[in-house]
Order: C-alpha cells, then sequence, then structure tokens
C-alpha cells in the first residue's frame, strides 16, 4: 500500500496478488488520486476532484503432457519439451469524478474586490471594539492586551502565499492584507483583543451572500462577529495601563454641540490633549 498526501492532493495506491495454485495467480489493484479545494465557491477549472482506478488481472498456465504423447503417437514429431498453454487477462474501470462538490462558478463575485478586499481597505476604518463574549462567557478585561497595533499593506505578500490553485498569471500578483499585532499585558500568559469597523454607512444587501471568507496566519484563535446588532461599547487601554471606555460614550465633543472646539476638545479617543504621557500621572 503506498498513500501519499501534500497540501490539498492525497494519493492512494493498493495492490495485492492470490496465488490460487501453483500454476493460477489472481490479483487486483486500486489507485485513487483526489485534489481538495480550499475555496467555499470554486471556479470552474479549480472544483474538488477524484479519479478512481479498479483492475483485476489473472494468469493460468497449463501443463498438456497428453498432448505431447499423442502427437509422438501420431506423427512423425518427437516432442521432447512439454507443451503448455498460458492464458492471461485483465479488465480495469475507471471511477472519474470530476466534481465532487456538484458545483462550480464561473466568476466568484463574492471574492472579488468589492468585498473582500473591503474589510482589509485603509486601517483608519479599524476601531477597537466592544467587549467580546467568547464561548458564551464575558471575556476577562485582566487578559485584555496591554496594546493593540494594526496596519493593513499590499506590499508584503503575494496572492500565490495566500490563495490555493490560482491561475498562473495571478500568483505574483500583490494581495492587500491586514496586520495585528496585540501584546499581552502579562508575558506568558494569553490575552485578547478586539476590532471592529462599520461596512458601509448606508448598508449593504447582503441577503444574496453565503459565505464569508477568511484566511489568518498566526497564533491563537479569530472570531468573528457580523450582523447589525453588535455592540459599539469601545474599549482600550491609556498610557497607564488603564481600561478606558467601558460604559462611556468615547467623543472628544465633551459638551455635545457637535463641534470640537480646538485645544479643548481635539485630543483623540484617549482624551489626552497634545502628548499622550503628560496625561500618565
Amino acid at each position: 500500500m503506498i498513500f501519499l498526501e501534500g497540501g490539498n492532493k492525497g494519493i492512494l495506491a493498493l495492490s495485492s496478488t492470490f496465488n490460487i495454485s501453483e500454476n493460477s495467480s489472481f490479483g487486483i489493484n486500486y489507485i485513487s488520486k483526489s485534489l481538495a479545494s480550499s475555496y467555499l465557491r470554486p471556479s470552474v477549472g479549480f472544483e474538488p476532484n477524484s479519479y478512481k482506478v479498479l483492475s483485476l488481472n489473472g494468469k493460468i498456465n497449463h501443463t498438456m503432457d497428453y498432448l505431447n504423447e499423442f502427437l509422438n503417437r501420431n506423427t512423425f514429431l518427437s516432442l521432447e519439451q512439454k507443451s503448455t498453454i498460458s492464458v492471461e487477462g485483465e479488465a480495469a474501470r475507471s471511477f472519474p469524478d470530476p466534481n465532487t462538490r456538484g458545483e462550480g462558478y464561473i466568476d466568484d463575485f463574492d471574492r472579488g474586490a468589492s468585498n473582500l478586499e473591503d474589510f482589509a481597505d485603509e486601517y483608519i476604518r479599524w476601531y477597537p471594539g466592544s467587549w467580546p463574549r467568547i464561548d458564551n462567557l464575558t471575556a476577562d478585561t485582566g487578559k485584555y492586551a496591554i496594546k493593540t497595533a494594526w496596519v493593513t499593506t499590499a506590499n508584503l505578500f503575494t496572492k500565490g502565499q495566500i490563495y490555493p490553485n490560482l491561475d498562473p498569471t495571478e500568483i505574483n500578483e500583490r494581495e492587500r492584507v491586514m496586520i495585528i499585532v496585540a501584546k499581552p499585558k502579562t508575558d506568558g500568559i494569553q490575552s485578547w483583543t478586539t476590532l471592529m469597523r462599520l461596512i458601509n454607512e448606508s448598508g449593504y444587501n447582503y441577503r444574496e451572500k453565503e459565505y464569508l471568507e477568511l484566511y489568518a496566519r498566526g497564533r491563537g484563535k479569530v472570531y468573528v462577529d457580523l450582523g447589525t446588532d453588535i455592540p459599539e461599547d469601545m474599549l482600550f487601554r491609556d498610557c497607564m495601563g488603564r481600561i478606558r471606555g467601558l460604559d462611556t460614550l468615547n467623543t472628544e465633543d465633551k459638551d455635545g454641540d457637535f463641534t470640537l472646539s480646538g485645544d479643548k476638545e481635539d485630543t483623540g479617543f484617549d482624551g489626552v490633549k497634545g502628548d499622550d504621557k503628560a496625561g500618565c500621572g
């Protein structure tokens, strides 16, 4: 038996021979090759497929001593070597399945720039998120990362490094990605962080959408909440490591007149004017 697996490909080969008698044998061979697809909506030409081949073979050798005796007795022949007859045969059948999922997409618009790329667009569209509930348990604020930084860039990775089964002409094209770095509050203790963004101010119609496709690389777990009723009570740590923002309206407009009054109110999220370290007393 031979079994090979690499990436999204797998090959299985089985072969066995059975000796029925000294002069006859029977064999069976089986080969299976499969190719998986990482796409939930595979494009035509990149569907998951499977091909199987089953073959049976047999061989019979028969020694005919009586034939030598008959010919030597009734003809002028004088045969010394034994007469034998050998019959071999093989039958095979293939079982191809060019699309194990039973569907393919001529153009997968859900993977286009209008959706997937928008989520990794300018980093300024992302903000610290609300206090998450993970596995139905409220997250421990003591494990909230002491610092979280994020950036979006299209200069580090190519599409070939992210997406499998791409057309060779697309492999070296640059892809925009989002990089998130969270520094634990205590070294060696697993921490969490949270980010959020508004997809669109006027709203998108997602009734026809079926999947959210996310490629992540790194350590830890990624939880995604997508909906219209997500808490926006943003929290963050100030320069002293204290949690700010919970149960508070995070706004620079302290007097609520919808106008930032220069030096007094143009302070950023932390509420510290000018040098942030000045607010760390």
